[in-house]
């Protein structure tokens, strides 16, 4: 999750807290509450508090993979959750408002407010530190690097994989072909449907058969490209004096222009760029060789149909996930199954429309709530018959 839509969930828990109706919080509590017994509701907000529920909710929504934070927002108000819905809508106004003004910085989202002034407490001797490692790590790259680093994969920066992924099978073989076929290729699906999921799924799953390197670049925006790849700008130098130089500033066409060389002359590769669009493509262009010889490979990730120098790319279209998929989730992130289990969760399956945001969204609160999956469904059921 990036930083700042991470950083609009850690906000509402102060919203909870301050705003919430404690009985609306009821809904997340983690305690199994039941008609008949408020006593032990009671009990239970004087210990942990009224908004214990909401905030175990929160924390479980942090862990979740997703592909666009409004996919996020519109499954929970489909739930609903209308005053959450609100609180991270307002959040994200206020955020996106406060980095525009300059009055917050980027490299502060996404982490507790104790945690950013512990950081500027210890930061001249943790940078101290960290400069004299990277230095050192620097000149021990450099001489790989010389001696044929391109026998190694570059995972140092791609996102690690999914503890909750499930299923694909046959999609994975599908893109094998695409690539092998076409050499680019772009898993195209709905908002949430895990497009990214799979593609980082993918890139650890063939690390191997990419000695040049497995690199990882977001397109969502024109900022993207250049933010992704100076993370490896000391990994791509091609000389001595390149790696120098590559531990200064750089600028964005500087990095794009090295990165650029080091996959012209490098061969098999794989470089997976996930949330690409239309307006972004010019800025993928710049960054790949004139030529894609067939040790070359790239995988797209994207809600639309997309071209590459003109020519459209072959596509691999990410469905939602089948009974069986949905139930392997459920063991993966609630618990084992038994044969009722099984049957209310193929109902709820095909309530959501087999959606895999939409199912991650609905065990992590069976999960964090201790219902049943049939009390969630019917929940679900009645919220859809009022609206």
């Amino acid at each position: 999750m990036d930083p700042l839509h991470r950083q609009v969930i850690l906000d509402c828990y102060d919203d909870i807290s301050r705003d919430m109706d404690p009985v609306q919080a009821l809904r997340y509590s983690t305690v199994h509450w039941r008609d008949g017994d408020p006593g032990f509701i009671r009990a239970k907000a004087r210990t942990e508090g009224p908004h214990c529920g909401a905030r175990a909710l929160l924390d479980k929504l942090l862990e979740l993979p997703y592909d666009a934070f409004d996919d996020f927002v519109e499954s929970l108000r489909e739930v609903p959750y209308r005053h959450l819905v609100s609180q991270l809508l307002e959040s994200r106004t206020r955020l996106h408002t406060a980095v525009r003004r300059g009055e917050k910085r980027k490299k502060d989202l996404g982490r507790w407010p104790q945690d950013v002034t512990k950081w500027s407490m210890k930061r001249l001797g943790a940078v101290s530190m960290l400069l004299t490692t990277l230095m050192i790590c620097a000149w021990i790259v450099t001489v790989y690097y010389t001696d044929g680093m391109n026998d190694t994969p570059f995972m140092v920066f791609f996102p690690r994989r999914m503890k909750t992924f499930v299923g694909r099978e046959d999609v994975f073989g599908k893109i094998d072909a695409c690539l092998e076929q076409n050499r680019t290729c772009l898993i195209r699906g709905l908002g949430g449907v895990g497009k990214t999921s799979l593609a980082i799924e993918y890139g650890h799953r063939r690390a191997e058969r990419y000695p040049g390197g497995v690199f990882w670049v977001r397109l969502a925006s024109k900022g993207d490209l250049c933010a992704s790849i100076s993370h490896y700008s000391s990994y791509v130098s091609l000389t001595r004096e390149e790696s120098v130089h590559s531990s200064d500033k750089m600028s964005c066409k500087s990095v794009t222009i090295q990165f650029r060389k080091y996959l012209t002359k490098s061969r098999y590769w794989l470089l997976v760029v996930d949330g690409a669009v239309r307006e972004t493509m010019k800025e993928l262009e710049s960054l790949l060789p004139h030529s894609i010889t067939e040790t070359m490979h790239i995988l797209l990730t994207s809600q639309e149909n997309l071209r590459l120098d003109k020519e459209r790319i072959s596509v691999v279209s990410l469905p939602p996930f089948s009974d069986t998929e949905a139930q392997a989730l459920f063991n993966k992130t609630v618990r084992s199954s038994g044969k009722d289990d099984r049957r209310w969760v193929e109902s709820l399956g095909r309530s959501l429309g087999h959606h895999p945001l939409a199912l991650q969204l609905a065990y992590a609160y069976i999960e964090t709530t201790g219902c049943s999956i049939k009390e969630y469904h019917d929940k679900y059921t009645r919220a859809n018959a009022v609206v």
